[in-house]
């Protein structure tokens, strides 16, 4: 009986093993066509962030509005590399959490109060845009762990904290920093559709 029970018990940590390894292969593949999609729409941002920043600084003082724009253009140009490492090493954390199945954890800590409503209000917006697309993803990565996801890396949620703390990394006050928040949301989230299809169609409906 012995020999018995000691050849299930590796055959359920067997199966507990590849169900971990596809996991971790599913994941890889979307983190990896992921941060591709995600670089390229980084990029459109970047190239219209100086024209795009007009519009953002209406009803600005002119000479707040001169400094603001000149110190977040220059940073954007020289500092830029820095805030998409960090946004690839915080969203890294994110799939991490994900994988070890830390429920809570699959999301980054909050913002202050006054950012946390600005991006909550955002990422409401771009849930409800991507509503279907959204929700058939939660479906695909709680099949793939095993338990049930609300938040994940690609949740909007998730991706606007990243942001607001990658661009931690430019040398920008805060009131700049905000500027930032709906130039992502217009270059970056508007444009992510694209991004959670493909996740989607990575991910088999079946596991």
């Amino acid at each position: 009986m012995m020999a018995v029970h000691d050849r299930d018990s590796e055959e359920v940590a067997g199966g507990a093993g590849s169900a971990r390894e596809r996991a971790l292969a599913s994941i890889r593949e979307v983190k990896a066509d992921t941060e591709g999609r995600m670089a390229f729409l980084f990029d459109g941002m970047s190239l219209n962030v100086e024209d795009a920043l007009f519009e953002e600084m209406h009803g600005m003082e002119e000479q707040d509005a001169r400094a603001s724009h000149f110190n977040i253009v220059r940073a954007m140009r020289q500092q830029g590399a820095l805030f998409r490492d960090e946004f690839k090493v915080l969203m890294n954390v994110a799939w991490v959490n994900l994988l070890n199945q830390e429920p809570g954890r699959t999301t980054l800590k909050p913002a202050d109060v006054e950012v946390a409503a600005m991006i909550s209000k955002l990422a409401i917006k771009t849930e409800l845009r991507h509503k279907m697309l959204s929700e058939e993803l939660c479906r695909r990565f709680s099949a793939l762990i095993g338990r049930d996801v609300d938040e994940h890396p690609l949740s909007a949620l998730n991706l606007f904290l990243a942001f607001w703390f990658s661009v931690d990394k430019l040398t920008l006050t805060d009131d700049e920093r905000r500027l930032l928040l709906p130039l992502f949301d217009r270059f970056v989230m508007d444009r992510i559709g694209p991004v959670l299809a493909a996740a989607n169609a990575s991910l088999d409906p079946a596991e």
